[in-house]
């Protein structure tokens, strides 16, 4: 069997743990403006960054996107043919179900809340890709019993 590029099993759980924290950090500085102050960042017009900049929704997308990354490939305890299998369909359909969702926001969501919709739209191949690998786990370990 050739060896995919997966990470321990252990990554799925720490991807799960760091996933909360980020995903509610997110959520609050999307929909209630809130951020650290110490992540704030006084910029000049001779920096990268002008004007006063806060990065606590760099963490937070950036943690969320490490966190499904993890998640996403980690291997199964027992990764064979029968997983890899699963995880090649399961990418196929994420990436069918993430293009067809843009399309459909394109041409439904306008103005800035299109931003938004392209925010929450980097995230969801790994949750679509997710969603459908632990559902055909769970609907094949349950056919099996």
């Amino acid at each position: 069997m050739k060896q995919q590029l997966t990470l321990p099993h252990r990554f799925f759980f720490i991807g799960l743990g760091l996933l909360v924290p980020f995903a509610i950090l997110g959520f609050m500085n999307l929909y209630n403006d809130f951020e650290f102050a110490w992540l704030s960042y006084k910029g000049t017009d001779r920096n990268l960054f002008t004007g006063n900049q806060n990065f606590t929704d760099e963490i937070a997308l950036s943690g969320t996107i490490l966190a499904l990354l993890f998640m996403s490939f980690a291997r199964t305890k027992k990764e064979d043919e029968f997983i890899q299998q699963l995880r090649l369909r399961s990418w196929h359909w994420a990436i069918l179900a993430n293009f067809i969702f843009t399309i459909i926001g394109i041409w439904a969501v306008y103005g800035s809340d299109f931003l938004s919709f392209m925010i929450h739209n980097m995230l969801t191949i790994l949750i679509f890709f997710l969603l459908r690998f632990l559902y055909l786990l769970y609907s094949n370990r349950s056919a099996k019993d």
